[in-house]
């Protein structure tokens, strides 16, 4: 499979972006992760695009390209295997070096020049991201710990589950299985709020419509 045009880009720069951990005083530093979040993040629910952009990222040679090729490869990220007690051994994403992601100093004004602009701006344009990612991490930490009741009251709100929308999360992963359960317990609640609700919207539709007056 091959990207769509326009998609390849922003699909890579998405990637880039969720290998990132944002400091406020512009050092950021490298983020691993795994192969499915990073397919999950580059595709966005279209998997043969994000092993697509992974692999070309990860320096595989286009299709039809010879490996004696002058031509160069770009390479991005590295592949790596990691022994994981809870899940086994797994693949792991991560940059190839901070270079990508950091600044070659000043120009004599203060001004940092960033090694790669292109990359340097999108993430400065999504500041917020990463901050988002490590709310939703801490608010599922503290969903996991609690049982019963508290569990249900732990789960995302309408206003945060709009928040949360921007992140490309696994829908394998904790966060996304977090995010769907409460998806799901808000369209509950929307449900049982509107059938009750609904009733009372009509019979005042119906008193107005019959120009009946209403009670003191």
């Amino acid at each position: 499979e091959r990207a769509r045009p326009g998609h390849g880009r922003t699909a890579a720069l998405e990637l880039l972006l969720g290998l990132v951990h944002i400091q406020p005083d512009g050092r950021h530093s490298r983020r691993r992760i795994s192969r499915e979040e990073a397919v999950a993040i580059a595709g966005r629910g279209d998997e043969p695009l994000g092993e697509f952009v992974l692999r070309r990222l990860a320096g595989e040679r286009p299709e039809g390209m010879p490996s004696n090729a002058a031509t160069p490869v770009m390479r991005l990220v590295t592949l790596s295997r990691n022994a994981l007690p809870e899940e086994g051994e797994a693949t792991q994403v991560d940059l190839i070096h901070e270079t990508l992601i950091r600044d070659r100093g000043g120009t004599g004004r203060g001004d940092a020049v960033p090694y790669w602009p292109t990359l340097h701006a999108y993430i400065d344009a999504n500041r917020d991201r990463d901050l988002l990612r490590q709310q939703l991490e801490l608010q599922v930490d503290r969903w996991q710990r609690r049982r019963g009741l508290m569990r249900v009251l732990a789960l995302a709100g309408g206003s945060q589950l709009w928040r949360y929308r921007r992140l490309r999360i696994p829908r394998n992963s904790v966060e996304g299985r977090y995010l769907a359960r409460s998806r799901a317990f808000t369209a509950v609640l929307a449900a049982v709020v509107l059938a009750v609700v609904a009733p009372l919207l009509e019979s005042l539709w119906w008193a107005a419509a019959n120009n009946l007056p209403r009670s003191e």
